[in-house]
């Protein structure tokens, strides 16, 4: 499941103004991911077959919507660093929003939580978005961009 999606339909508000609760929202939210992830790491060794864990978002795609300076104290209160975060990760496939490239198809109807919209306001939001997700995984050895 996307985390921030589930958040929001559970009453989380991404874009409040109130520092303290955006702050402990999006700590909430890594925590999350970060759960998820090993939950699903520990079943899949147990598995005699090989697995694959697939995700929606990584914890990286996380660090984009916040300040560097939150971004950096959520992740040096639980431990971790960017390279350790990455590196959670087998390989890394980033697809391209429709909103860059093939934009007839871009739709907030399939996530109604999404907060860009499909006029050309909410088109720059995303493509800016997106080049962010893409740079915040810069660095990790296999990671490929799946253009439109």
């Amino acid at each position: 499941p996307e985390v921030p999606t589930m958040f929001t339909q559970a009453g989380m508000n991404y874009l409040t103004k109130n520092e303290k609760f955006f702050f402990e929202g999006e700590k909430a939210t890594f925590l999350t991911q970060i759960g998820l992830e090993d939950s699903f790491t520990k079943m899949a060794e147990t598995i005699d077959k090989p697995v694959i864990i697939v995700c929606d978002r990584g914890t990286m795609d996380i660090s984009t919507y916040l300040t560097e300076d939150f971004w950096n104290r959520i992740i040096s209160e639980q431990g971790y660093t960017n390279t350790q975060l990455r590196e959670r990760y087998d390989a890394v496939l980033h697809l391209v929003s429709a909103a860059d490239g093939a934009e007839q198809f871009y739709t907030t109807a399939n996530n109604a939580q999404r907060v860009e919209k499909a006029d050309e306001k909410g088109l720059q939001i995303a493509r800016e978005l997106d080049k962010k997700i893409v740079s915040a995984w810069k660095g990790h050895p296999h990671l490929r961009v799946i253009n439109n």
